[in-house]
């Protein structure tokens, strides 16, 4: 036969043999029942016989079903929800494979009586006791106003589109003097251009030669820095009652806790 048609024709026989393997486990239990004997046929298949561990309730089995709306597809359709039907009808609980629900179930129960007996012992050790911890804060000493700790700094609104960039030098925008930078770079370090900006941005007069505009300016931010708030450290302590005595068993019951929740699958 083609190669198609062959593997068509083996898919069909280990469906057929997985629905005689399911019909069986079917009525395994009325048969046991009534002092019969029960032979599943897995061994009709390979499929069959890579399920039988999951059958026989060795693992979690889910069983999917595809169907379809379409009317021409009712009849396959209909097959497989029947077929979907017997299938949930399987009580997977024998002797022989090992019962994984009971096996949960039963590790729950050593953990939750573990559990019990670790809240005993937190009951038993846990105290109230008063703990005193000291906060050091860095504060500025003094109240300044803005405008006397700030440097010159200048805002318009440009809705208009219009800005005025002040002078400039070799294309550069001129921006703030600050009094460290003013006395390691001496007068020589800026043009008059800047120096008059920095003080025009201050509001402060813009008249004189250079070394009496350098002059100038450096008054200002000096003057400036010594209104500077100083700052001062203060410690204050925090009282509070805290639970204590029972660190290790309040670590060992969030560890029960988390694997409880891994057991059943809430983690």
């Amino acid at each position: 036969a083609p190669r198609p048609l062959q593997e068509s024709l083996n898919i069909n026989v280990g469906l057929y043999a997985l629905q005689r393997c399911i019909e069986c486990l079917i009525q395994r239990d009325k048969m046991k029942a009534e002092g019969k004997a029960v032979h599943v046929p897995f061994a009709d298949s390979k499929l069959t016989l890579l399920l039988k561990d999951a059958l026989m309730g060795g693992a979690r089995t889910t069983v999917l079903v595809c169907a379809s709306l379409e009317p021409r597809n009712a009849v396959e359709s209909i097959s497989s929800l029947r077929f979907g039907e017997a299938c949930g009808r399987i009580e997977m609980r024998t002797k022989g494979s090992g019962d994984g629900a009971a096996m949960i179930k039963r590790l729950v129960k050593e953990i939750d009586d573990e559990i019990a007996a670790t809240q005993a012992i937190i009951v038993r050790d846990q105290r109230w006791e008063k703990q005193t911890k000291t906060v050091v804060s860095v504060v500025a000493g003094g109240f300044h106003s803005l405008e006397s700790t700030m440097g010159a700094t200048v805002t318009k609104d440009i809705a208009n589109g219009e800005v005025d960039l002040g002078e400039v030098t070799a294309g550069v925008a001129v921006v703030g003097i600050d009094l460290a930078g003013l006395v390691k770079g001496g007068v020589n370090r800026y043009s008059v251009a800047e120096l008059k900006h920095d003080l025009a941005s201050r509001k402060l007069e813009t008249t004189g030669d250079k070394h009496k505009l350098y002059d100038r300016l450096r008054e200002t931010l000096q003057a400036a820095e010594e209104a500077q708030p100083t700052k001062e450290t203060i410690s204050h302590d925090v009282v509070a009652n805290v639970l204590v005595g029972a660190e290790e068993a309040e670590a060992k019951l969030e560890a029960l806790l988390q694997r409880r929740r891994e057991l059943l699958g809430e983690a």
